[in-house]
């Protein structure tokens, strides 16, 4: 017995990311690959390089003095869009980031670069965390984690109120609601990928008392056939496409319209195919969320009058 519980010890487990602990100058983070880092509250010089996260942090508060290049610019905070840039977010310049001294380096887990930055950012004594940001639930625990970080801004506060009330207020109308099956499928050139409940706009379905018919996983894409899609027929399809979403989606609309089988799925024939926004549903919308769940809302119960209940 007590070789098995040192053998169990030993497994690097992919863990729940969150708050640990915290004192009046400190905070201590989990990370999703079980480590804890430390940083020190208000930090003066402070990087974000992820575009999501960027938005995130002057949210709860932060400012920063350095971001990675962002190809759509206006999804960034006003102040954020003349920043120094250092590097792509998937291939940081480590050499540009260390020459602007920072204190802080926020980082995203689900980017393999980030997790060599942060070792190198760690022998050059600047401290980083590496936060995980995938879905709603990802949201409200970085949002309060940065917040903290920031020293609680009353700002950061109200941010948070406000989206979460708007968000519980649509999700205790669609609780009176018949559940409606769906999938998130995304699209690309290569084919078909569909969300677990852990991606996105699969989260936010599920929120709103839909009923995700691609089972749970680790991850938060996993491959699905056209066969598969026909076995679990959902109600609603919604399609993700990367890029440019009028071009990419035209294109698939047309390749899928041709065969019969997708003809014959139930999402299909009763007009229930949804091409959502990249930028609300493959992307995070981050202040956004309340406009994003409102959109699905729309999509999943079109019979209810939404308009009338958000005003």
């Amino acid at each position: 017995m007590k070789k098995l519980i040192t053998i169990l010890l030993s497994v690097p487990l992919l863990l729940s990311a969150g708050i640990v602990s915290e004192t009046a100058d400190t905070i201590s983070y989990q990370q999703s690959n079980g480590e804890t880092v430390t940083v020190h509250k208000l930090p003066k010089r402070p990087v974000v390089l992820h575009i999501s996260l960027t938005g995130m942090w002057y949210a709860a508060g932060g400012k920063a003095i350095a971001r990675p290049h962002a190809p759509r610019l206006h999804v960034l905070p006003e102040e954020a869009r003349t920043l120094p840039e250092v590097g792509d977010f998937y291939n940081p310049n480590l050499e540009k980031l260390l020459a602007l001294k920072p204190d802080l380096v926020l980082l995203h887990s689900k980017r393999g670069k980030h997790w060599e930055v942060q070792k190198l950012l760690r022998s050059a004594g600047v401290e980083s965390v590496c936060v995980d940001y995938t879905n709603y639930d990802d949201f409200l625990t970085l949002l309060d984690f940065f917040s903290r970080v920031n020293g609680n801004p009353p700002e950061a506060e109200a941010v948070r109120k406000k989206i979460t009330s708007e968000v519980d207020a649509l999700c205790a109308e669609t609780a009176k609601l018949k559940p409606v099956t769906f999938i998130s499928m995304i699209v690309s050139g290569t084919g078909f990928l569909s969300e677990t409940p852990r991606g996105n706009t699969a989260n936010m379905a599920a929120r709103l008392g839909g009923r995700n018919l691609v089972p749970a996983a680790s991850v938060v894409r996993v491959k699905y056939s056209m066969e598969q899609l026909l076995m679990s027929d959902p109600d609603v399809i919604f399609l993700l496409c990367a890029g440019s979403n009028n071009k990419l989606s035209s294109r698939v609309r047309a390749i899928l319209d041709k065969r019969p089988d997708w003809r014959n799925l139930k999402a299909v024939r009763n007009n229930r195919v949804y091409v959502l926004d990249a930028e609300s549903y493959l992307y995070l919308p981050g202040k956004r969320y309340p406009e994003a769940f409102l959109g699905l809302a729309k999509f999943l119960y079109p019979e209810k009058d939404w308009e009338k209940i958000v005003k």
